[in-house]
Protein backbone atom coordinates (compact mmCIF):
# COMPACT_ATOMS: atom_id res chain seq x y z
CA UNK A 1 0.00 0.00 0.00
CA UNK A 2 1.20 3.57 -0.61
CA UNK A 3 2.80 5.32 2.31
CA UNK A 4 0.51 7.80 4.09
CA UNK A 5 1.32 11.47 4.11
CA UNK A 6 2.33 12.94 7.48
CA UNK A 7 1.78 16.47 8.75
CA UNK A 8 5.52 17.17 8.50
CA UNK A 9 5.57 16.11 4.86
CA UNK A 10 2.55 18.30 4.08
CA UNK A 11 4.25 21.29 5.71
CA UNK A 12 7.48 20.68 3.79
CA UNK A 13 5.54 20.29 0.54
CA UNK A 14 3.72 23.61 0.98
CA UNK A 15 6.91 25.48 1.95
CA UNK A 16 8.98 24.16 -0.92
CA UNK A 17 6.18 24.62 -3.45
CA UNK A 18 5.59 28.22 -2.33
CA UNK A 19 9.34 28.89 -2.57
CA UNK A 20 9.20 27.94 -6.26
CA UNK A 21 11.01 24.59 -6.25
CA UNK A 22 10.12 22.12 -8.95
CA UNK A 23 7.93 19.08 -8.34
CA UNK A 24 10.82 16.77 -9.18
CA UNK A 25 13.04 18.35 -6.52
CA UNK A 26 10.29 18.16 -3.90
CA UNK A 27 9.52 14.54 -4.81
CA UNK A 28 13.21 13.63 -4.43
CA UNK A 29 13.34 15.20 -0.97
CA UNK A 30 10.20 13.37 0.17
CA UNK A 31 11.02 10.06 -1.50
CA UNK A 32 7.89 10.16 -3.64
CA UNK A 33 6.96 10.59 -7.29
CA UNK A 34 6.25 13.95 -8.89
CA UNK A 35 2.69 12.81 -9.67
CA UNK A 36 2.13 12.01 -6.00
CA UNK A 37 3.43 15.45 -5.02
CA UNK A 38 1.08 17.14 -7.50
CA UNK A 39 -1.89 15.07 -6.31
CA UNK A 40 -1.14 15.96 -2.68
CA UNK A 41 -0.86 19.62 -3.60
CA UNK A 42 -4.36 19.52 -5.09
CA UNK A 43 -5.64 17.68 -2.01
CA UNK A 44 -4.29 20.49 0.21
CA UNK A 45 -6.12 23.07 -1.96
CA UNK A 46 -2.93 24.81 -2.99
CA UNK A 47 -3.42 26.38 -6.45
CA UNK A 48 -0.94 25.58 -9.16
CA UNK A 49 1.80 28.03 -9.97
CA UNK A 50 1.09 29.96 -13.16
CA UNK A 51 3.41 32.19 -15.08
CA UNK A 52 1.71 35.59 -15.57
CA UNK A 53 1.41 36.62 -19.16
CA UNK A 54 3.74 39.43 -20.18
CA UNK A 55 2.02 42.45 -21.67
CA UNK A 56 3.03 43.67 -25.09
CA UNK A 57 4.82 46.99 -24.98
CA UNK A 58 4.60 49.77 -27.57
CA UNK A 59 8.18 49.08 -28.65
CA UNK A 60 7.38 45.40 -29.30
CA UNK A 61 4.31 46.29 -31.32
CA UNK A 62 6.31 48.78 -33.38
CA UNK A 63 8.88 46.06 -34.03
CA UNK A 64 6.07 43.66 -35.05
CA UNK A 65 4.74 46.13 -37.63
CA UNK A 66 8.18 46.76 -39.07
CA UNK A 67 8.97 43.03 -39.22
CA UNK A 68 5.62 42.29 -40.90
CA UNK A 69 6.29 44.94 -43.54
CA UNK A 70 9.70 43.35 -44.19
CA UNK A 71 8.11 39.86 -44.41
CA UNK A 72 10.16 38.52 -41.49
CA UNK A 73 8.86 35.07 -40.40
CA UNK A 74 7.16 34.76 -37.03
CA UNK A 75 9.73 32.23 -35.79
CA UNK A 76 12.53 34.78 -36.17
CA UNK A 77 10.45 37.45 -34.45
CA UNK A 78 9.65 35.07 -31.58
CA UNK A 79 13.31 34.31 -30.91
CA UNK A 80 14.12 38.04 -30.95
CA UNK A 81 11.32 38.99 -28.54
CA UNK A 82 11.63 35.87 -26.35
CA UNK A 83 8.05 34.81 -27.08
CA UNK A 84 6.40 31.84 -28.77
CA UNK A 85 5.63 31.91 -32.51
CA UNK A 86 1.95 31.37 -31.67
CA UNK A 87 1.91 34.47 -29.45
CA UNK A 88 3.60 36.49 -32.19
CA UNK A 89 1.04 35.44 -34.81
CA UNK A 90 -1.88 36.17 -32.48
CA UNK A 91 -0.55 39.64 -31.66
CA UNK A 92 0.08 40.46 -35.31
CA UNK A 93 -3.54 39.57 -36.10
CA UNK A 94 -4.78 41.66 -33.17
CA UNK A 95 -2.94 44.85 -34.17
CA UNK A 96 -3.44 44.25 -37.89
CA UNK A 97 0.27 43.85 -38.63
CA UNK A 98 -0.07 40.92 -40.99
CA UNK A 99 2.45 40.25 -43.70
CA UNK A 100 1.70 41.83 -47.08
CA UNK A 101 0.20 39.60 -49.70
CA UNK A 102 2.64 38.23 -52.24
CA UNK A 103 2.59 40.14 -55.50
CA UNK A 104 1.32 38.15 -58.47
CA UNK A 105 3.75 36.78 -61.03
CA UNK A 106 3.95 38.56 -64.34
CA UNK A 107 4.26 37.01 -67.78
CA UNK A 108 7.89 38.22 -68.01
CA UNK A 109 8.73 36.47 -64.75
CA UNK A 110 7.08 33.24 -65.92
CA UNK A 111 9.09 33.35 -69.16
CA UNK A 112 12.31 33.99 -67.23
CA UNK A 113 11.62 31.03 -64.90
CA UNK A 114 10.87 28.74 -67.86
CA UNK A 115 14.05 29.78 -69.67
CA UNK A 116 16.15 29.17 -66.54
CA UNK A 117 14.74 25.65 -66.13
CA UNK A 118 15.28 24.84 -69.82
CA UNK A 119 18.93 25.85 -69.55
CA UNK A 120 19.31 23.57 -66.54
CA UNK A 121 20.31 26.39 -64.21
CA UNK A 122 19.17 26.49 -60.55
CA UNK A 123 16.26 28.73 -59.65
CA UNK A 124 18.27 30.16 -56.76
CA UNK A 125 20.08 32.37 -59.27
CA UNK A 126 16.77 34.20 -59.91
CA UNK A 127 15.96 34.82 -56.25
CA UNK A 128 17.82 38.14 -56.00
CA UNK A 129 16.88 39.25 -59.51
CA UNK A 130 13.12 38.79 -59.00
CA UNK A 131 13.14 39.64 -55.29
CA UNK A 132 11.58 36.32 -54.32
CA UNK A 133 12.70 33.35 -52.26
CA UNK A 134 14.00 30.12 -53.76
CA UNK A 135 11.09 28.14 -52.27
CA UNK A 136 8.57 30.56 -53.76
CA UNK A 137 10.12 30.17 -57.21
CA UNK A 138 10.10 26.37 -56.98
CA UNK A 139 6.45 26.35 -55.87
CA UNK A 140 5.40 28.60 -58.73
CA UNK A 141 7.38 26.49 -61.22
CA UNK A 142 5.50 23.41 -60.04
CA UNK A 143 2.18 25.23 -60.44
CA UNK A 144 3.17 26.10 -64.01
CA UNK A 145 4.01 22.45 -64.69
CA UNK A 146 7.69 23.20 -65.30
CA UNK A 147 8.92 21.05 -62.41
CA UNK A 148 7.69 17.62 -61.44
CA UNK A 149 7.59 16.36 -57.91
CA UNK A 150 9.84 13.36 -57.54
CA UNK A 151 7.81 10.38 -56.36
CA UNK A 152 9.08 7.12 -55.05
CA UNK A 153 9.03 4.39 -57.64
CA UNK A 154 6.55 1.73 -56.68
CA UNK A 155 7.68 -1.85 -56.17
CA UNK A 156 6.62 -4.10 -59.02
CA UNK A 157 6.02 -7.85 -59.00
CA UNK A 158 9.35 -8.35 -60.78
CA UNK A 159 11.17 -6.36 -58.08
CA UNK A 160 9.56 -8.49 -55.37
CA UNK A 161 10.57 -11.68 -57.16
CA UNK A 162 14.20 -10.49 -57.37
CA UNK A 163 14.14 -9.62 -53.68
CA UNK A 164 12.76 -13.04 -52.73
CA UNK A 165 15.39 -14.74 -54.88
CA UNK A 166 18.13 -12.72 -53.17
CA UNK A 167 16.92 -13.72 -49.69
CA UNK A 168 16.51 -17.34 -50.76
CA UNK A 169 20.07 -17.54 -52.10
CA UNK A 170 21.51 -15.80 -49.04
CA UNK A 171 22.62 -12.51 -50.65
CA UNK A 172 23.38 -9.63 -48.33
CA UNK A 173 21.64 -6.28 -48.65
CA UNK A 174 24.66 -4.76 -50.37
CA UNK A 175 24.88 -7.69 -52.80
CA UNK A 176 21.15 -7.46 -53.51
CA UNK A 177 21.48 -3.79 -54.38
CA UNK A 178 24.58 -4.33 -56.52
CA UNK A 179 23.41 -7.36 -58.48
CA UNK A 180 19.61 -7.35 -58.59
CA UNK A 181 18.19 -3.99 -57.48
CA UNK A 182 20.70 -1.25 -58.35
CA UNK A 183 17.99 1.44 -58.47
CA UNK A 184 16.94 0.84 -54.85
CA UNK A 185 18.62 2.02 -51.67
CA UNK A 186 19.67 -0.43 -48.98
CA UNK A 187 17.11 1.05 -46.60
CA UNK A 188 14.33 0.54 -49.15
CA UNK A 189 15.42 -3.09 -49.66
CA UNK A 190 15.35 -3.81 -45.93
CA UNK A 191 11.95 -2.15 -45.50
CA UNK A 192 10.46 -4.06 -48.43
CA UNK A 193 11.84 -7.34 -47.09
CA UNK A 194 10.02 -6.70 -43.82
CA UNK A 195 6.76 -5.98 -45.68
CA UNK A 196 7.07 -9.23 -47.63
CA UNK A 197 7.82 -11.22 -44.49
CA UNK A 198 11.32 -12.16 -45.66
CA UNK A 199 13.16 -10.72 -42.68
CA UNK A 200 13.17 -12.65 -39.42
CA UNK A 201 10.69 -11.21 -36.95
CA UNK A 202 8.17 -12.47 -34.44
CA UNK A 203 9.00 -16.01 -33.35
CA UNK A 204 12.61 -16.88 -32.70
CA UNK A 205 14.19 -20.15 -33.74
CA UNK A 206 14.46 -22.39 -30.68
CA UNK A 207 16.42 -25.61 -30.19
CA UNK A 208 13.22 -27.57 -30.68
CA UNK A 209 12.60 -26.01 -34.09
CA UNK A 210 16.26 -26.42 -35.09
CA UNK A 211 16.13 -30.12 -34.19
CA UNK A 212 12.90 -30.62 -36.14
CA UNK A 213 14.37 -28.77 -39.12
CA UNK A 214 17.56 -30.87 -39.12
CA UNK A 215 15.52 -34.07 -38.87
CA UNK A 216 13.26 -33.13 -41.80
CA UNK A 217 16.20 -32.05 -43.95
CA UNK A 218 17.93 -35.35 -43.19
CA UNK A 219 14.85 -37.23 -44.34
CA UNK A 220 15.00 -35.43 -47.69
CA UNK A 221 11.70 -33.57 -47.33
CA UNK A 222 10.98 -30.55 -49.52
CA UNK A 223 11.18 -26.97 -48.29
CA UNK A 224 7.49 -26.54 -49.08
CA UNK A 225 6.51 -29.35 -46.72
CA UNK A 226 8.93 -28.21 -44.01
CA UNK A 227 7.66 -24.62 -44.20
CA UNK A 228 4.05 -25.77 -44.00
CA UNK A 229 4.83 -28.06 -41.04
CA UNK A 230 6.82 -25.51 -39.04
CA UNK A 231 4.51 -22.62 -39.91
CA UNK A 232 7.24 -20.55 -41.58
CA UNK A 233 8.07 -19.33 -45.06
CA UNK A 234 10.32 -21.19 -47.47
CA UNK A 235 12.71 -18.22 -47.38
CA UNK A 236 13.02 -18.58 -43.60
CA UNK A 237 13.69 -22.33 -43.95
CA UNK A 238 16.47 -21.76 -46.50
CA UNK A 239 18.06 -19.02 -44.40
CA UNK A 240 18.00 -21.12 -41.22
CA UNK A 241 19.58 -24.04 -43.07
CA UNK A 242 22.47 -21.80 -44.07
CA UNK A 243 22.90 -20.69 -40.45
CA UNK A 244 22.95 -24.30 -39.21
CA UNK A 245 25.25 -25.44 -42.02
CA UNK A 246 22.59 -27.67 -43.59
CA UNK A 247 21.92 -28.13 -47.26
CA UNK A 248 18.85 -26.11 -48.20
CA UNK A 249 16.07 -28.45 -49.39
CA UNK A 250 14.45 -27.98 -52.77
CA UNK A 251 10.76 -26.97 -53.07
CA UNK A 252 8.03 -29.30 -54.23
CA UNK A 253 7.95 -30.05 -57.94
CA UNK A 254 4.71 -29.22 -59.72
CA UNK A 255 2.19 -32.01 -59.19
CA UNK A 256 0.63 -31.57 -62.62
CA UNK A 257 2.25 -31.40 -66.02
CA UNK A 258 1.07 -31.75 -69.56
CA UNK A 259 -1.90 -30.17 -71.33
CA UNK A 260 -4.29 -27.93 -69.45
CA UNK A 261 -7.78 -29.34 -68.92
CA UNK A 262 -11.08 -27.49 -69.26
CA UNK A 263 -11.60 -27.73 -65.49
CA UNK A 264 -8.23 -26.07 -64.83
CA UNK A 265 -8.99 -23.31 -67.31
CA UNK A 266 -12.32 -22.69 -65.60
CA UNK A 267 -10.69 -22.56 -62.18
CA UNK A 268 -8.01 -20.19 -63.48
CA UNK A 269 -10.67 -17.86 -64.95
CA UNK A 270 -12.69 -17.89 -61.73
CA UNK A 271 -9.66 -17.13 -59.52
CA UNK A 272 -7.64 -14.96 -61.89
CA UNK A 273 -7.68 -12.08 -59.38
CA UNK A 274 -5.84 -14.10 -56.72
CA UNK A 275 -2.05 -13.91 -56.22
CA UNK A 276 0.17 -16.14 -58.30
CA UNK A 277 1.49 -18.03 -55.28
CA UNK A 278 -2.07 -19.02 -54.31
CA UNK A 279 -2.77 -20.32 -57.82
CA UNK A 280 0.44 -22.35 -57.68
CA UNK A 281 -0.82 -24.09 -54.55
CA UNK A 282 -4.37 -24.60 -55.88
CA UNK A 283 -3.50 -25.79 -59.40
CA UNK A 284 -0.28 -27.61 -58.57
CA UNK A 285 1.56 -26.07 -61.52
CA UNK A 286 4.62 -23.87 -61.75
CA UNK A 287 4.55 -20.08 -61.83
CA UNK A 288 5.84 -19.98 -65.41
CA UNK A 289 3.13 -22.39 -66.57
CA UNK A 290 0.37 -20.33 -64.95
CA UNK A 291 1.74 -17.10 -66.43
CA UNK A 292 1.82 -18.60 -69.91
CA UNK A 293 -1.72 -19.94 -69.55
CA UNK A 294 -2.95 -16.54 -68.35
CA UNK A 295 -1.46 -14.98 -71.45
CA UNK A 296 -3.02 -17.59 -73.75
CA UNK A 297 -6.45 -17.15 -72.14
CA UNK A 298 -6.04 -13.35 -72.24
CA UNK A 299 -6.77 -13.03 -68.55
CA UNK A 300 -6.01 -9.74 -66.85
CA UNK A 301 -3.39 -9.92 -64.14
CA UNK A 302 -4.29 -8.66 -60.64
CA UNK A 303 -3.94 -4.87 -60.25
CA UNK A 304 -0.64 -3.64 -58.89
CA UNK A 305 -0.74 -2.67 -55.24
CA UNK A 306 1.75 -1.16 -52.82
CA UNK A 307 2.29 -4.58 -51.25
CA UNK A 308 2.44 -7.71 -53.37
CA UNK A 309 1.56 -10.46 -50.86
CA UNK A 310 3.31 -13.81 -50.81
CA UNK A 311 1.63 -16.95 -49.54
CA UNK A 312 3.97 -19.82 -48.80
CA UNK A 313 1.63 -22.42 -50.27
CA UNK A 314 -0.34 -23.02 -47.08
CA UNK A 315 -3.62 -21.27 -46.24
CA UNK A 316 -4.00 -19.31 -43.04
CA UNK A 317 -5.62 -22.06 -41.01
CA UNK A 318 -2.89 -24.44 -42.19
CA UNK A 319 -0.27 -22.19 -40.66
CA UNK A 320 -2.21 -21.94 -37.41
CA UNK A 321 -2.62 -25.71 -37.26
CA UNK A 322 1.10 -26.24 -37.90
CA UNK A 323 2.00 -23.88 -35.07
CA UNK A 324 -0.52 -25.56 -32.79
CA UNK A 325 0.95 -28.98 -33.54
CA UNK A 326 4.45 -27.86 -32.64
CA UNK A 327 3.54 -26.05 -29.40
CA UNK A 328 0.35 -25.24 -27.44
CA UNK A 329 -1.72 -22.35 -28.77
CA UNK A 330 -1.65 -20.22 -25.62
CA UNK A 331 -3.60 -17.00 -25.15
CA UNK A 332 -0.50 -14.91 -25.84
CA UNK A 333 0.34 -16.85 -28.99
CA UNK A 334 -3.26 -16.65 -30.19
CA UNK A 335 -3.29 -12.88 -29.65
CA UNK A 336 -0.06 -12.50 -31.63
CA UNK A 337 -1.51 -14.59 -34.48
CA UNK A 338 -4.73 -12.56 -34.49
CA UNK A 339 -2.76 -9.32 -34.79
CA UNK A 340 -0.47 -10.68 -37.49
CA UNK A 341 -3.22 -12.25 -39.61
CA UNK A 342 -5.77 -9.46 -38.89
CA UNK A 343 -8.40 -11.86 -37.55
CA UNK A 344 -10.34 -12.01 -34.32
CA UNK A 345 -9.40 -14.33 -31.46
CA UNK A 346 -12.58 -16.32 -32.05
CA UNK A 347 -11.61 -16.92 -35.68
CA UNK A 348 -8.09 -17.95 -34.65
CA UNK A 349 -9.44 -20.58 -32.23
CA UNK A 350 -11.89 -21.89 -34.84
CA UNK A 351 -9.21 -22.20 -37.50
CA UNK A 352 -6.83 -23.89 -35.07
CA UNK A 353 -9.38 -26.62 -34.50
CA UNK A 354 -9.90 -27.42 -38.20
CA UNK A 355 -8.73 -30.92 -39.09
CA UNK A 356 -6.00 -31.33 -41.69
CA UNK A 357 -7.12 -31.96 -45.25
CA UNK A 358 -5.29 -32.38 -48.52
CA UNK A 359 -6.86 -29.30 -50.11
CA UNK A 360 -7.96 -26.88 -47.33
CA UNK A 361 -10.88 -24.59 -48.22
CA UNK A 362 -10.89 -20.83 -48.28
CA UNK A 363 -10.65 -19.05 -44.93
CA UNK A 364 -13.99 -17.27 -45.11
CA UNK A 365 -15.75 -20.47 -46.20
CA UNK A 366 -14.15 -22.31 -43.32
CA UNK A 367 -15.22 -19.65 -40.83
CA UNK A 368 -18.82 -19.87 -42.04
CA UNK A 369 -18.79 -23.66 -41.86
CA UNK A 370 -17.26 -23.86 -38.39
CA UNK A 371 -19.33 -20.97 -37.08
Amino acid sequence: MPRRWTAAEDQLLLERYTAGESREAIAKQLGRTSDAVDARRRFLHRPARTIPTRRWSEAEETFLRAAAAAAVPSSAIASRLNRTPYAVRRRRETIGATSPRARPYTAEEDALIAATIQRGEPLASLADTLGRSHDALRLHARQLGLLRVKQRRRWTVADDERLRYAYTTGCSVAQTKQRLLPDRSEGAIVARAHLLGLAEHGRRWTNRYDTALARMVGLGLSSTYIARTLGRTEEAIAKRCRVLGLRAPAPDRPRRRGPWTAAEDGLLRARAHEPLATLVFVLGRSRASIRRRRHILELATPPRTQHHPLTDGAPIHGRIRAIKDEMPLTATRALALAKRLKLSLTDIRRLASVQASETPPDVRTELKRTG
